[in-house]
């Protein structure tokens, strides 16, 4: 899998993201190798701007996920993460969990329509690796 990782952030959350993002990833039933995702840290301003963009509302927010189509060769990239750590520490959130939340959108599943679905796979994923 190649994960990249960029914007303002400690080496310590980079490394478990590293860690954790195939993991959460497996739990879920993906397991091809030849994955590519890329997980960005941005400032509430400039999450403000991408959420007023996409979704028109004019606030940050702790995470949004943008699902990208394959590539033409052989690696298929599964999207776009950008999180708001700012925004995480104010609402008590941790890193991970969003991580955990953005994958779930990337690979399809929605809270808001799918509440059970979306509560199930949390919980597998929850249990199955402690978190």
């Amino acid at each position: 899998m190649k994960l990249e990782i960029s914007g303002n952030i400690d080496t310590k959350t980079k490394e478990n993201i590293k860690q954790l993002a195939p993991q959460i990833l497996s739990e879920l039933g993906v397991k091809r190798s030849n994955l590519h995702l890329e997980v960005v840290f941005l400032t509430p301003d400039e999450i403000q701007k991408i959420n007023c963009k996409h979704r028109n509302i004019n606030k940050p927010t702790d995470v949004l996920s943008f699902p990208q189509a394959q590539f033409p060769v052989t690696v298929s990239s599964i999207g776009t993460i950008f999180i708001c750590p700012e925004v995480a520490i104010d609402e008590k959130i941790e890193i991970t969990e969003l991580l955990k939340h953005g994958l779930l959108h990337l690979l399809g599943f929605d809270h808001e329509s799918k509440q059970e679905e979306w509560a199930e796979k949390a919980k597998t994923i929850n249990h199955n690796m402690g978190l």
